[in-house]
Order: C-alpha cells, then sequence, then structure tokens
C-alpha cells in the first residue's frame, strides 16, 4: 500500500510539473533565471544563461531595457514558450540587446504586441547581437512606430562585429496600426541599419503596412537593408501589403541580397506586393515562384546555393534543420569531431592527431591552418563572421562573434 501512495505521489508530482512547463505568462511575473557560475554563467556558448520560462524571457526585456546589453554573454532557450497574448515589452528599444541568444530549435507562441514608438519585435533593438534557431509560431503585431519585425525590430553591427538573425522564421501577422509617416515593416526584421545578415531564415506571416505612410518599406523577410548588410538564402509566403515600397521578400535594398525567393500565388491582394525586392529588379537568384515550384526538392538545391542548410519537407516549403526536433547549431558533430563557435574563436574537439586542417573566410581567403597537434585546438580569428573549416576531407561551416 505504501509503495502505491509512492507511486501515486510520484505520478502527482509529475502531473503537476508537466501541467506548470505548459502554463502560459500572466503578463506580469518576471522572474529571474538561476545562475551557477562555471556551468550557465553566460560566459561562453557551452555554459549559457538558460531560458526556461515565460518569465525568465520577460526578466530578460526587463534588465536589456534597464540598461544591460548582455555583451559577450550567451543565452539559450530550453523549451516552447507561450506568452498567452499578454502584451509583450520588448527585448531592447532604446537601449540594445547585444549578447548571443540560442533559441535550440524552439519556439515562441502568441506573441502580442502594441507599441506606437520604434524598434517593435520579439527583440526591439540588436546591436552586434546574434539570434538564431528560434521561431515565433504564433501572435499579432500590431505598430505605429518605425521598425518592425516579428524576431527583430531593428539590428545594427559594425565592421568585423555584425548582427546575425540565423536559422528563424515567423508565423506572426504584423499591421501597422497609426500613421506614422515611415514605417520599416517585415516578417523577420523591421530595418536592418548596418553591418547585419539574415541567413536562412523563412516568414509566412502576412505584412499589412497600407496606412498613411509616403516613405512606408514593407517586406516579407525585411521592410529596408541599409549598407554594409545582407539578406541570403531566405523565402516568404506570406502576403505583403503596403502602399509605397514594397516586396515580397524585401521592401527597399541598399546593399546586397540573393537567393531569395517569395511564393506569388500566395501573395496577391489589392496595395499586394508584386517583385521580390521593391525597388530593384529581378534576378536568377532573387524572383518570385509558384507555390508548386517553392514545394519541390529542385527548389531546396537553389535555395541552399550549395550548401545543406534547408531541408526537403515531402509536399510542403522548405524546413529548417533544427524544425522536428532542438539541434543548435553552434556545435557541428561529424564523426566524433566536434566544432565550437566563439568569440572570434573556433575550439575543434576529437580532430586526429598530425591531421591538416585550414580555416577559410565566405570570400575563400584562407585566414588559419596547419597540423593538429592535440586532439583539442583553439584558433584564435582577427574577425568575426562567417567561416569554412576543413579537416582533411570534412568540411563545416560555422558562424563566429
Amino acid at each position: 500500500m505504501k509503495s502505491q501512495f509512492r507511486l501515486f505521489l510520484l505520478f502527482a508530482f509529475v502531473l503537476i510539473s508537466v501541467c506548470a512547463s505548459a502554463s502560459t505568462w500572466d503578463g506580469v511575473t518576471k522572474t529571474a533565471w538561476a545562475v551557477v557560475p562555471g556551468v550557465n554563467d553566460g560566459t561562453a556558448a557551452d555554459k549559457p544563461f538558460l531560458i526556461e520560462t515565460p518569465e525568465h524571457l520577460a526578466k530578460l526585456a526587463e534588465l536589456v531595457n534597464g540598461g544591460q546589453s548582455y555583451a559577450g554573454n550567451y543565452f539559450k532557450l530550453t523549451s516552447n514558450l507561450d506568452l498567452g497574448n499578454k502584451l509583450w515589452t520588448c527585448i531592447g528599444s532604446v537601449n540594445p540587446f547585444s549578447g548571443f541568444f540560442e533559441g535550440d530549435g524552439h519556439t515562441i507562441s502568441n506573441l502580442t504586441i502594441t507599441k506606437w514608438s520604434q524598434n517593435i519585435g520579439l527583440f526591439g533593438l540588436i546591436t552586434s547581437a546574434t539570434i538564431q534557431n528560434l521561431g515565433i509560431e504564433s501572435g499579432t503585431i500590431t505598430c505605429g512606430g518605425s521598425n518592425a519585425g516579428a524576431i527583430v525590430g531593428q539590428a545594427t553591427g559594425a565592421s568585423g562585429n555584425l548582427s546575425y538573425i540565423l536559422n528563424c522564421y515567423n508565423k506572426a501577422n504584423l499591421v501597422k496600426g497609426a500613421t506614422d509617416p515611415r514605417v520599416y515593416m517585415g516578417g523577420i526584421a523591421g530595418l536592418l541599419l548596418n553591418n547585419s545578415m539574415i541567413e536562412h531564415c523563412y516568414n509566412k506571416g502576412n505584412i499589412t503596412n497600407d496606412g498613411n505612410a509616403s516613405s512606408s518599406n514593407s517586406g516579407g523577410i525585411v521592410g529596408a537593408v541599409a549598407a554594409n548588410s545582407t539578406v541570403f538564402s531566405c523565402y516568404s509566403t506570406g502576403i505583403v501589403i503596403g502602399n509605397n515600397i514594397k516586396g515580397g521578400v524585401i521592401g527597399s535594398n541598399w546593399s546586397a541580397a540573393s537567393y531569395v525567393f517569395y511564393d506569388s500565388d500566395l501573395c496577391i491582394g489589392t496595395n499586394a506586393a508584386t517583385q521580390t525586392i521593391g525597388n530593384v529588379a529581378n534576378s536568377t537568384t532573387v524572383k518570385s515562384l509558384t507555390s508548386a515550384e517553392m514545394k519541390l526538392p529542385a527548389f531546396v538545391t537553389t535555395i541552399n546555393s550549395g550548401g545543406t542548410t534547408w531541408k526537403v519537407k515531402s509536399g510542403d516549403y522548405p524546413s529548417l534543420p533544427w524544425e522536428g526536433g532542438a539541434t543548435g547549431v553552434r556545435t557541428i558533430q561529424n564523426r566524433g569531431i566536434s566544432i565550437h563557435s566563439g568569440i572570434k574563436s573556433i575550439l575543434i574537439d576529437g580532430a586526429e592527431l598530425n591531421g591538416s586542417y585550414s580555416v577559410t573566410d565566405i570570400s575563400g581567403r584562407i585566414v588559419r591552418k596547419g597540423v593538429t597537434e592535440n586532439s583539442s585546438l583553439n584558433i584564435a580569428l582577427p574577425n568575426s563572421g562567417i567561416y569554412i573549416v576543413r579537416i582533411g576531407n570534412q568540411i563545416a561551416k560555422v558562424i563566429v562573434r
């Protein structure tokens, strides 16, 4: 009888724990995350602060808006979060977030924002930050100020210390709700101001920016892209409505964009976008496609542009590598070799002794090469960015901050 009672208590405890973990945010409570020095103190990619609840995420917003940028610190989302359609305060608005946020293949649902000033999104303003492997599953963002995106409102960086938005998606809708004359609005980000990158992201949310906005810019992925920034390997299937400059993927682009596509079968209606980039002519790698074309395996090959990030999803649009299970890409493992990205450095574990290695930048220029003398190798790099690591006959792409 006692053993049965213990089992009942254990079952009840597990049930309560599961229910508690599935609870939605009350819109008020903010709770600091636990910190264990040397374990999860935010000092390294393998020691991140753990964001486990909506209350933790709300606390992050409070601290960043209070002036803590978290530059050089790492965060990891450990579960899917439901914000309960309560009004969300953006993480960074005047004060930026400058850390590394690893979504680890998790999602945010019921994101609701109503804001009339600038920099509007889950993250309002980021500077030299990285947001990756994160999905916005549902929500509505109503904005009247400039720079509105579901993941990030405005991203800015510096030469050698870029802002990155990588392997993310959005399914929330964005709606212009006031008469600000200049609104940059996109499914992933509102504005890439400078030295910022969006790579391997998609949008399925609708963008409605057709109010009295004579200089508005609207795009399925991003509203506007300024100098020294880029959008690469992205697609959008959402409707983009705007009364000024609009594009299925990018509203206005003054920098670089390639391998970006939108679904012309779905992006239709009065004042809907009719080209991929609002102020740039279509090309071989910047164009619209039909729904059927975007659901073919051949499209995955095209948008991957020689890489392997996008995955075929039978009868559907391409999916990200983490969809269907959290993976996190900051560590790439292959045949016992682990490659970890750090701040201007790469750590290789499990390499064969006396094996050759090389590190090249995105342009193909070799920045480091040599022979492994130990199974663990720490390689210092001149700048942050995207690097290709070759160890023997194995190749991996690594994003370095």
